[in-house]
């Protein structure tokens, strides 16, 4: 490097003695030549660089496209995997500690609201209560932690777990690490084929990420906490589009609803619920034609989709299922969703039980349970044929 100092101690030499002049011209020259090579040098190895980083993105890229299409194969039944099962519906069975029970669904065998299988009374331990979903067998998992870490797993490498024999002994253990819970499990088979992501809080805050982004985050294995407040955890992701809307369901009754287009990339507060409450569900309202909710005692709320219009101006529109006199006598929602009259749902009662049954007839029933029983609602899922 040249400094300052000697381009002074230079400009006196050449003041003092003129005939120098030439000799520091030409060791200025010498030393400019230098620094161009090494300079241009830098320069090859820096675009080298840029270009193998530029590479290596685009090998992600095309990784993570051709993930993708190999999901969606798999969802079209272009892709056939010797390992999986039979094509067809199956019910998961999980709860916070990472344990997943998998039981293929056999409608041929189940009689409507009867018991088609009882998971052991000892399996509720600690106020634990296990989340249902039904899901195909092509489908591709994502199970996602408190923390944020995101595990993917095909349904088809989750066993089969026969029906007599349901106890966490014999689920499958997706391991949390350092004290972790698990929160909830996204299908993604059909990922590309959404416009965002919302990872909703149980403190009603949201997050939308795109697609795009998802991507990443699930090739990463962390889709972020999605949280502000540390004593907050994400209820639920959910797949959309920018023209849907997003439904939340809390505890206590409360329903708030906002326009996808309206949420924020940031995260933010949509829903505010008191300090005893908090959202126990989210989903998409779709284009199904009724809204129904559940209480622990087997309570249904019906009403039709419409009850759920947005807010205007964009802004969160809230609803109360549960009356104050309600809420004192000790009533909670225990489920939610939107669901047409041929849905189906299956039910976890409090003695284990696994109930599967038509849609139209608990909203035609009103109940779950007769007045004279003693069990409560647990756990409860739709889904469509």
């Amino acid at each position: 490097m040249i400094s300052p100092g000697q381009v002074e101690e230079w400009i006196r030499e050449v003041g003092e003695r003129p005939e120098s002049a030439v000799e520091i011209i030409r060791h200025i020259s010498e030393r400019l030549a230098a620094l161009t090579e090494n300079n241009e040098r830098l320069l090859v190895e820096n675009i080298s660089l840029r270009n193998r980083e530029k590479v290596e993105e685009y090998k992600s890229r095309i990784a993570n496209l051709e993930y993708q299409l190999e999901l969606l194969k798999r969802q079209l039944g272009g892709l056939p995997d010797i390992d999986a099962s039979p094509d067809g519906l199956n019910l998961l069975i999980y709860d916070s500690n990472g344990r997943i029970l998998n039981i293929p669904l056999d409608f041929d065998n189940v009689l409507q609201g009867e018991v088609f299988a009882r998971l052991a009374v000892k399996s509720f331990v600690n106020g634990e209560t296990p989340r249902l979903l039904v899901t195909d067998s092509n489908e591709e998992l994502l199970c996602i932690f408190d923390s944020g870490r995101a595990v993917t797993l095909p349904v088809s490498k989750l066993g089969q777990t026969e029906m007599d024999a349901l106890s966490w002994e014999s689920a499958v253990l997706i391991e949390p690490q350092g004290g972790e819970e698990l929160v909830t499990i996204l299908p993604i088979a059909k990922m590309a084929l959404a416009n965002y992501c919302l990872q909703v809080s149980r403190r009603g805050y949201v997050k939308k990420v795109r697609e795009s982004f998802l991507e990443t985050y699930v090739a990463n294995g962390n889709v972020g906490k999605g949280v502000v407040s540390p004593v907050d955890q994400t209820c639920e992701m959910i797949l959309c589009d920018e023209a849907d809307l997003l439904v939340m369901v809390s505890y206590e009754g409360s329903v708030g609803i906002t326009p996808v287009s309206s949420l924020p990339s940031t995260i933010h507060e949509v829903f505010r619920q008191k300090p005893s409450d908090y959202v126990i569900t989210a989903f998409i309202k779709g284009d199904r034609s009724a809204f129904m909710a559940v209480t622990q005692n087997g309570m249904i709320f019906n009403r039709e989709a419409a009850w759920l219009a947005q807010g205007e101006d964009g802004k969160t529109k809230n609803r109360t299922i549960l009356s104050k006199a309600r809420l004192e006598s000790g009533l909670r929602i225990v489920g939610a969703d939107t669901v047409n009259n041929d849905d189906r749902a299956i039910t976890l009662t409090s003695d284990g039980s696994l109930r599967l049954s038509n849609v139209a007839e608990m909203l035609r029933a009103g109940a779950l349970f007769d007045r004279e029983s003693t069990l409560n609602l647990l756990s409860i899922t739709t889904f469509s044929n």
